[in-house]
């Protein structure tokens, strides 16, 4: 069936199952319904850690959020362990769609976060985990000289 035949089915089920549906009967990127539209989302998912799903129209947006860290120069080490468990945990969670850590080209003692996650509630589970518990271990301890963060809706990206 196309996706315009399993647009009913799919208002009926629960979102998971509804995904799984409509990437079994059709390509993500041919994916539109009538009445609700079926828009194309990165997710974890697949057996070859590809991040493909879809949300319907009218449900919430992934969210990002970007953080700027500074470290202490003498916290560095520790840093780098603490980030190795947060970000190793954060990739294996289902709501977090991309955890990446990066380091800046003029101040290798400044940092940057790019996390996306399916949505808020993501976001609040990521925060309760045993790895986060190890940034943020971490920066209670008084390694981090200052800190920044932006949330944002995170509209494109790769997952």
């Amino acid at each position: 069936p196309d996706a315009a035949e399993l647009s009913v089915p799919i208002r009926m089920l629960s979102r998971s199952i509804a995904c799984n549906l409509l990437l079994l009967a059709a390509p993500v990127n041919s994916l539109v319904a009538t009445p609700a539209k079926i828009l194309p989302v990165h997710i974890r998912g697949g057996a070859t850690g590809q991040r493909q799903s879809t949300m319907l129209a009218g449900e919430s947006r992934p969210f990002a959020i970007l953080v700027e860290v500074e470290i202490k120069p003498d916290r560095m080490e520790d840093f780098l362990a603490a980030m190795a468990v947060d970000v190793a945990g954060s990739r294996q969670e289902d709501g977090c769609l991309r955890f990446d850590l990066l380091r800046d080209n003029s101040n290798p003692h400044k940092f940057f976060f790019y996390e996306v996650y399916v949505d808020t509630a993501a976001v609040d589970v990521h925060k309760a985990t045993p790895h986060f518990k190890a940034w943020s271990d971490f920066k209670e301890s008084g390694g981090v000289v200052s800190q920044t963060s932006s949330k944002c809706d995170a509209l494109d990206f790769t997952g």
